[in-house]
This record gives C-alpha cells, structure tokens and sequence, in this order.
C-alpha cells in the first residue's frame, strides 16, 4: 500500500524518513494545514462524528489551539507522522490522533489526516520537545 498522500514508493525502493519535526514546528504545521484548509478525515474519524459528541469543526479547532500529548511516532503505512493533539470540547478532553503526510510541503500545504477522535478523562500534560537534548 502507497502512501495516504499519494503513491511515493516505487516497487522495490525503500522511502527515506526524516526525523520528524520539532514540537514548536509542529505545533506551527498543524496550525498553518487548519487555516489552510489541507485537512482529511478518515472514515472511522467520520464514523465516530455520527457516535459521538463531536465534529469536523471540534478537529480542525483542536489543529489550530490544542496541546500535543504525545510524541510522534512514524506510521510506515501511511508514511505519515502520527501524534496525539488535545483539546477542550464541552468541558471534555477531546483527543484527535493526527497524521503529518511524510511527502507534504510542511512550509507551504502540509497534508494532515484527523485519524480519529474520542473524549478522554482527565488532563495530560504537553509533552516536552523531543528535539531539544537536556
């Protein structure tokens, strides 16, 4: 299977990963993809809207204002960076699992896909740069 942004592999080469970027940069990325509209939805994200409390708007807001609670792990099916961004929705944590598309422009059109959503009890603090040594 291809990348979720496009076919970027060739049969028998391997995709070259980069690290991924800084906790600042991503904060930016997801900020500058909500305001610019290069947001996807996958279908269990759209299955779980109909179950749930929440919707496109409640993603999109946690992009542009939320905290990210994990660190980024590298998702080679999607060939995507996979992070966890919480917010506040109705006096809830509201966690969406967000994936970086690895061959987006981060600068100019970052390709992010809201993987999934759900409500969490209580609060986890943001996670500290993983790119900044102690």
């Amino acid at each position: 299977m291809g990348s979720l942004f496009g076919d970027t592999q060739q049969e028998g080469l391997k995709r070259r990963v980069f690290a991924a970027p800084s906790l600042s940069h991503f904060k930016a990325i997801l900020k500058r993809a909500a305001d610019k509209g290069h947001v996807t939805w996958s279908p269990r994200f759209q299955r779980r809207c109909a179950m749930h409390s929440f919707d496109t708007l409640d993603a999109v807001n946690a992009l542009r204002r939320g905290r990210i609670v994990s660190t980024p792990e590298y998702d080679e099916e999607r060939d995507a960076w996979r992070i966890d961004v919480a917010d506040v929705v109705d006096e809830h944590t509201f966690v969406v699992d967000v994936a970086l598309g690895c061959d987006s422009d981060f600068a100019e059109s970052p390709q992010v896909e809201i993987v999934t959503a759900r409500f969490r009890r209580g609060g986890r603090k943001e996670v500290k740069d993983w790119a900044k040594s102690d």
